[in-house]
């Protein structure tokens, strides 16, 4: 936030009286802090996205027995590509875009208790707090061979990191801090791909009992996962990613 207003006071000079009305001043300010935040880093550049690496784990399944899970699901990009079943195919999203319109919560409250998937995509409201429910939830209805995906891992600047959503086109939250609880849990295991945003791939091993959450999280910024805990993250290219995809966890 102190990063935010400075820049804002660094460009509140050069913005003329006629634009400082709230939408015109607002999109200006955007438009210049993206110019401001420059990418630490950068993605792979490979013919993949999140689409490619979800069908490959589907291709796993049998197709009548496979049920697939996707939470955020809005312009259907990812959920009508899944060759499934119909039936087997669960898109929750309280807006638009899926056959279930509810909010996450409500929606593995209300399920049966022993339904079980065997592909997750969580790609929900970005922040920590929904996105450690949706996960938790996600381990919890998961098939012990089970896969869950998660997008938007990896910010590269500021505004793609922020607790909330700025001016910019891209905004991945905080939810890099679940990706530092998975990694940091002795029975789940994860990698993530470096593209497409960050495309996060979590199994759970057969001891898997129960989510450990870690509060220490909630007070750190992304400063925090660039300088410490990106470090820490295993981030691998695309080829790496489809190798854990197939392989099964002990």
């Amino acid at each position: 936030m102190a990063f935010l207003k400075k820049i804002k006071q660094l460009i509140k000079p050069f913005v003329p009286p006629i634009l400082t009305g709230k939408l015109p001043y607002y999109k200006l300010k955007g438009d210049i802090l993206d110019i401001f935040n420059i990418n630490i880093f950068e993605y792979e550049n490979k013919s993949f996205n999140r689409i490619a690496f979800i069908n490959y784990a589907i291709n796993r399944y049998e197709f009548e027995k496979c049920k697939y899970l996707e939470i955020g699901v809005l312009h259907k990009e990812v959920f009508d590509s899944i060759p499934l079943l119909e039936l087997n195919k669960y898109g929750v999203d309280p807006v638009m875009g899926g056959n279930f319109k509810m909010t996450s919560d409500e929606f593995f409250q209300n399920i049966e208790k022993d339904l079980k998937f065997d592909v997750v995509f969580i790609d929900g409201l970005h922040t920590y707090k929904q996105c450690q429910n949706d996960v938790l939830n996600s381990l919890n209805f998961l098939n012990e061979d089970g896969v869950i995906f998660i997008h938007d891992l990896l910010p590269r600047n500021h505004l793609e990191g922020h607790s909330k959503k700025q001016a910019t086109t891209f905004w991945h939250g905080e939810i890099w801090k679940v990706a530092v609880e998975i990694n940091d849990h002795p029975d789940l295991l994860l990698k993530i791909a470096n593209i497409d945003k960050g495309v996060g791939i979590v199994k759970k091993k057969k001891q898997y009992s129960s989510y450990k959450k870690n509060d220490d999280l909630k007070s750190k910024s992304f400063d925090d996962f660039i300088n410490i805990y990106k470090n820490q993250l295993d981030i691998v290219d695309s080829y790496k990613a489809f190798e854990f995809i197939k392989k099964t966890p002990n």
